[in-house]
């Protein structure tokens, strides 16, 4: 976390000792390490829980990349313009309340992982490709520059 306390760290953490009591689980919380060991870390999760404030962020997509179904949430005006522009969130949602539910049933139930991380990565494959990317970024670069081209 960049900052546990806007991202709902200390809730994670909390829900993570809960689902200990329930099944067993290992926490792998990256903090303070350069990218290419966030990325190795990363790489060794089942799940991946974002944080619950802001929406989604690079590391999510780096997890949608290798097939790792996220947990994160959002202010209401983020998460309607996230379900409006994509169609449906890509994550696994979660407020600060119910990020145990979300861990358990990620946890529990393989289907789910499955089925979230294809959301995911489907997201991933649609939003953040480069050859999406960079079509986006030349239509924003025309209107700035005031082209039609």
């Amino acid at each position: 976390p960049t900052n546990r306390a806007r991202k709902g760290t200390e809730a994670f953490l909390a829900a993570v000792d809960k689902l200990r009591g329930d099944v067993d689980v290992e926490l792998v919380l990256i903090e303070g390490q350069p990218w290419q060991r966030c990325l190795e870390l990363k790489g060794t999760c089942d799940i991946y829980f974002d944080q619950v404030t802001f929406g989604y962020g690079n590391n999510a997509i780096e997890c949608w990349g290798m097939g790792i179904p996220v947990i994160a949430g959002g202010q209401p005006d983020t998460l309607n313009e996230m379900s409006r522009r994509f169609g449906s969130l890509p994550f696994a949602y979660a407020d600060e309340g119910s990020i145990y539910a979300a861990l358990l049933e990620l946890a529990v139930d393989a289907d789910a992982r499955c089925r979230w991380a294809a959301r995911g990565a489907d997201h991933v494959a649609q939003w953040h490709d480069e050859k999406h990317v960079v079509e986006q970024l030349k239509q924003i670069y025309e209107r700035a520059v005031g082209g039609n081209e």
